[in-house]
C-alpha cells in the first residue's frame, strides 16, 4: 500500500513523497523479494551450501498439487534448467574444512550429482525451509544418503542425516528416497527424516 503525505506550507498543499513499503520498494528499485527456500547446512549448521554442492533450486511452474510456484522445489544443476535425477550425497575423506564437493554426470541417463562431503562433515541437513520437495522431472528421481564413506580411511564417529520435508502440499516429498548403511560408527549412525503431509 502506498501512502502520500501532505504539507501544508503558506496555506497551500504540496505533496512530499510517497513512502513505500518493503517489498514495493524492492520492486521499484529492481530488485527480488527473498522467498525462502530449501538449503542444506553440515554440522551445527550455518550457512546454505547448496550452491557448494553443485544445486540451484527452482520453484515448480503449475505443479501438479494444489499450491503456486513457490511451494514446490527441485533441485537442478547450476547454471541451468536440467533437474537432477539423482542427487546422491556421500560421506567423505577430504581434508577441506567442512566442504562439499560435487561431480556431475549429464551424458548418462538418469543425470546424476555426487556430492562428497569432507571427513571432518559428520552431519547433513536438508532443511526444505517450510517447502515440499520434488526430484526429478516427474517426481520419480532419487534422493540418495551413503553413510558408507569413499576411499579406504573408515571415520570412527556416528554419521547423521536429517530430512526436513516440511512443505504444506498433498506430498511433502516427491520421489526416492534412498539410504547406503554402514561405515564406521554404523552402530550409532542416524538418518532422521520429517514428512510434514507424507511423501
Amino acid at each position: 500500500m502506498t501512502k502520500t503525505l501532505k504539507i501544508r506550507k503558506g496555506g497551500g498543499d504540496k505533496k512530499s513523497f510517497s513512502p513505500l513499503v518493503a517489498s514495493s520498494l524492492a520492486l521499484a528499485l529492481g530488485m527480488s523479494v527473498a522467498v525462502a527456500q530449501p538449503q542444506i547446512t553440515v554440522n551445527s549448521g550455518g550457512t546454505d551450501k547448496s550452491s557448494e554442492a553443485g544445486i540451484q533450486w527452482n520453484g515448480i511452474q503449475n505443479p501438479p498439487d494444489t499450491g503456486s510456484n513457490t511451494d514446490i522445489y527441485q533441485p537442478l544443476f547450476q547454471n541451468s534448467q536440467n533437474p537432477i535425477e539423482i542427487l546422491n550425497f556421500q560421506f567423505g575423506i577430504g581434508d577441506e574444512k567442512e566442504k562439499l564437493s560435487h561431480s556431475i554426470s549429464l551424458e548418462t541417463k538418469p543425470s546424476t550429482n555426487i556430492v562428497t562431503a569432507s571427513k571432518d562433515i559428520n552431519s547433513i541437513t536438508l532443511d526444505a525451509n517450510g517447502k515440499s520437495i520434488q526430484m526429478g522431472a516427474s517426481g520419480t528421481g532419487t534422493l540418495s544418503f551413503g553413510f558408507l564413506p569413499t576411499g579406504s580411511e573408515l571415520p570412527t564417529q556416528a554419521r547423521k542425516v536429517d530430512l526436513k520435508f516440511s512443505g504444506n502440499t498433498k506430498s511433502s516429498f516427491k520421489g526416492n528416497l534412498l539410504i547406503k548403511a554402514g561405515g564406521g560408527g554404523a552402530d550409532k549412525n542416524i538418518l532422521t527424516a520429517t514428512f510434514k503431509n507424507g511423501m
